[in-house]
């Protein structure tokens, strides 16, 4: 949303093009920007700020309708967006795989049914792998944005009427901080909950950060007495936004009371008022950068995920990324100069204007529909990758998931995850890089008088400490603390996505932690077996490929192979010596002489995604560490009759 030009502030401008920075330096994975993503939080506020002004201002001078603020709205978003998704549609079908172009093709009629959010979050969640794969994963936003400007509005003039004429400002700025109260509580209540995903995408957990900036722009904030006080308070709220986007991570729990921190900083920093520019080149290029946001923000992802989609590998290199970056400031100053502002300057009356959205969404729901039809018979790949494609459903019962992998630790949930049933037991703990173990230890331990147990979660790695993780993280730590008491298992082997935590927490405490658990355990006469960073590949590794083998690419496992891995490996087998934990190494098992394998048989990859082994792939990963785990988990095995 743009002021008009006798209120315009350029510090607004600023502070868009801190937002949109950050998120393109999030998704191009720049370091400095692990936690970009924040980016969208400011946005969010600074619509909220914008359109509290301007609607409040309109309420009360009597100027305010609803048919107007909409007919704004969808001149302001949906010509650069429609236009945004018709360009990406051809190289789509191109690029993509044949999965991919099915999601693809619905979430077109997604975005142009102002309905994107639900789509991506009925799909999975923001910061899963998998979403790397949707040109348009980025419209989610836009789609939370377009159903608040059809409910806020209404809310307004409700609120309005209703309140008194006498501290009518305050009344309903009252009105809308319960409900940003109501809706901050229910994000909160979602991520604690372990349900992030439902507070990421869904308007009632994002609500409160659009009504921080109507609050505020209600009623503003005092103006400091002192004339140093104003940029103080600019900084101030800048800091804040740049310690999130610089410290948080896909593993920061998020939204909930996580948010606060970027969106207070950006309340700060708009209610700290108006700002004379200086005449400076850099603070001229952050304002050209903030004048162009909109159209940066709509074309960065689908050219970056094309791109990395186009590439075998799933990184474009460090000069493909700058050469994308040129590319895309290019295409969305073209955007700005050519879409957005001659439609912004278009009168037309809110009849026209809304039928002309309406056929182009129509269009695009039309194209999505006929595409859809024609995907299979048009555009099937190759019959040989048939298996390949299929892991991308691939059936992960065997890892126990829905029963002993569980975001539901409660206590007395899933007793049948601790059920000893008198002879030896060995427990499993960790997250889903744990789990995938357990067909290599089914394997391994059959025949032989020893029963696999197995409590894992979602995103858990193994610590006895409280209120590190999540609250199920916490919950499972518990449970697993307090069976090691009653029952003295031999052996409790630990794995994790070992890099993604040790980037969360630190590598100091991830290890410090499990040379805890080591001792703890040690007092109860079991021992800790801990094994390492697993085989990782640089994108999912049925998709490498089917790319390759689609191109007539011979592949060099060391080109897509996660290798900084093998360092992390080292690193913990030196810092868990003497810990009283055995230390081994899945990594080494899959990459003898770091000459990594990537299949588990003729016809079967090792992994089915980026890095959980197939059921072949974990039997060949357990069966190679045997000879140093067989001794340590399981007594001989019983005779045959």
């Amino acid at each position: 949303m743009q002021q008009s030009s006798r209120d315009y502030r350029v510090d607004i401008d600023w502070l868009r093009a801190v937002a949109v920075v950050a998120v393109i330096g999030f998704h191009f994975q720049i370091p400095g920007f692990r936690g970009g993503f924040v980016g969208v939080d400011v946005f969010f506020v600074i619509s909220g700020y914008l359109l509290g002004g301007i609607a409040f201002n309109d309420l009360a001078a009597g100027t305010f309708s609803l048919v107007e603020f909409w007919r704004r709205r969808a001149r302001r978003i949906l010509p650069a967006l429609y236009t945004v998704v018709a360009a990406s549609l051809a190289p789509a079908l191109v690029i993509l795989l044949e999965p991919q172009r099915a999601a693809y093709l619905k979430s077109i009629a997604a975005v142009a049914l102002f309905g994107s959010n639900l789509f991506f979050w009925s799909h999975g969640g923001y910061f899963d792998r998998t979403a790397v794969d949707a040109p348009l994963l980025h419209t989610w936003s836009l789609a939370v944005e377009e159903q608040f400007y059809l409910t806020f509005p209404v809310v307004a003039v409700l609120l309005h009427r209703l309140a008194p004429a006498t501290g009518r400002r305050s009344v309903v700025a009252a009105g809308f901080a319960v409900l940003a109260a109501l809706s901050l509580f229910a994000s909160a209540r979602l991520v604690a909950a372990g349900d992030a995903s439902t507070a990421f995408y869904l308007p009632h957990g994002r609500a409160w950060e659009f009504l921080l900036g109507v609050v505020l722009a209600i009623v503003p904030l005092p103006r400091p007495g002192k004339p140093w006080l104003r940029p103080a308070a600019k900084i101030l709220g800048a800091v804040l936004i740049v310690v999130a986007v610089n410290s948080f991570t896909t593993g920061t729990l998020f939204p909930g009371l996580n948010a606060l921190l970027p969106c207070l900083g950006a309340a700060l920093f708009l209610g700290s008022g108006g700002v004379t520019a200086p005449g400076s080149r850099l603070l001229a290029a952050v304002q050209f950068v903030g004048r162009i946001s909109y159209s940066l923000y709509l074309w960065h992802w689908p050219l970056f995920t094309l791109a990395r989609q186009y590439s075998i590998v799933e990184m474009p290199s460090p000069l493909e990324k700058a050469i994308l970056l040129v590319a895309l400031v290019v295409l969305s100053w073209l955007s700005y100069s050519w879409i957005e502002r001659p439609v912004r300057r278009w009168n037309g009356r809110p009849g026209r204007v809304f039928a002309t959205a309406g056929l182009g969404a129509a269009a695009l729901c039309g194209v999505s529909a006929l595409s859809l039809v024609g995907n299979g018979a048009l555009y099937a790949d190759d019959p040989k990758f048939a298996a390949l494609r299929a892991l991308e459903n691939y059936d992960r019962r065997s890892n126990a998931i829905g029963t002993c992998f569980s975001g539901d630790w409660t206590p007395d949930n899933h007793p049948e995850c601790f059920a000893v049933r008198g002879q030896t037991s060995i427990l499993l703990w960790g997250d889903s890089m744990v789990a995938h173990f357990r067909p290599g230890f089914e394997a391994a331990l059959r025949g032989r008088d020893v029963e696999l147990l197995q409590a894992s979660g979602p995103h858990c790695y193994p610590t006895l400490s409280g209120a590190r993780q999540a609250a199920w993280c916490n919950l499972l730590g518990r449970r697993i603390e307090a069976f090691v008491d009653a029952a003295h298992p031999p052996v409790v082997v630990v794995s994790a996505f070992w890099n993604e935590h040790i980037r969360t927490f630190g590598f100091d405490e991830v290890i410090a932690d499990l040379r805890a658990a080591a001792t703890r355990f040690a007092a109860r006469g079991t021992r800790l077996v801990v094994l390492g960073p697993g085989l990782q590949f640089r994108d999912d590794l049925p998709e490498i490929l089917i790319r390759a083998a689609s191109r007539d690419v011979a592949l060099d496992p060391k080109d897509i192979v996660r290798t900084s891995l093998f360092a992390l490996d080292q690193r913990m087998r030196a810092a868990l010596e003497g810990s009283g934990a055995l230390y081994l190494s899945p990594l080494a098992a899959a990459c003898p002489e770091r000459a990594c394998r990537l299949m588990a048989t003729a016809d079967v990859p090792m992994t089915w995604d980026f890095g959980h082994l197939t059921v072949e792939g974990s039997e060949l990963v357990i069966r190679a560490m045997w000879p140093a785990l067989g001794p340590e988990l399981a007594p001989p095995p019983v005779p045959a009759n």
